[in-house]
């Protein structure tokens, strides 16, 4: 996977869609670990990746994981993307919670 000195050169949701997380699932714990990684884009990727499964209804926990690990970062655009990731986690909850 991406190395610290290597920044996603590729726009953050493509990582997971293209890649796939049916068919990859073994990139799921690699994404999760960019969180702690130096490197502020790819973090952010972390963060990103997830929001088309989280639509897509899939990932949940894991995208709240991905959250609660980036919830005190300093950089304003990881607040943008972990709002938005938490957006997209609640919308699909919600929707679930009214089907019921």
């Amino acid at each position: 996977m991406l190395q610290d000195e290597q920044p996603a050169r590729r726009p953050d949701h493509v990582v997971l869609r293209k890649y796939g997380e049916e068919k990859h699932p073994e990139i799921v714990p690699d994404v999760v670990a960019w969180t702690g990684s130096s490197n502020m884009r790819l973090r952010r990727a972390a963060a990103v990746a997830f929001i088309p499964l989280v639509r897509r209804k899939q990932q949940l926990d894991t995208a709240y994981d991905v959250a609660t690990r980036l919830f005190d970062d300093e950089e304003d655009l990881m607040h943008k993307a972990v709002g938005r990731l938490l957006r997209e986690a609640e919308n699909r909850t919600c929707d679930a919670s009214r089907a019921s």
